[in-house]
């Protein structure tokens, strides 16, 4: 919805408050549930923010600069820390999308 509406600001909030008690152990469990509804269809078990495991017509509809922004964000925060940690994913997204962002369009 953030996307649609091109506000970096509500997707990073939903990042936020959608894993804010998140713990390595739940993540482990979630990885564990995982497995393939059916192609072309999101992944049970992952994040509805994870961009590989929604659904192709969820991916459609997220602007590529947005797509661009998390995937970076989330390739940082891998390199950086051990827990992957959405907290640290948004205020990077935030970042990112600050940095390309037309000025009319800023947040």
């Amino acid at each position: 919805m953030g996307a649609q509406l091109y506000r970096p600001d509500v997707v990073a909030a939903a990042m936020r408050s959608t894993h804010a008690n998140d713990t390595e152990e739940s993540q482990a469990a979630d990885v564990e549930s995982v497995h393939l509804c059916q192609r072309y269809q999101a992944l049970s078990g992952y994040s509805e923010l994870d961009l590989g495991a929604m659904s192709l017509e969820d991916f459609r509809r997220i602007p590529d600069d947005f797509k661009f922004a998390l995937l970076q964000a989330e390739k940082e925060v891998r390199n950086e820390t051990y827990f992957y940690s959405w907290q640290l994913v948004a205020d990077k997204f935030e970042n990112i999308m600050r940095d390309f962002l037309l000025p009319e369009r800023a947040v």
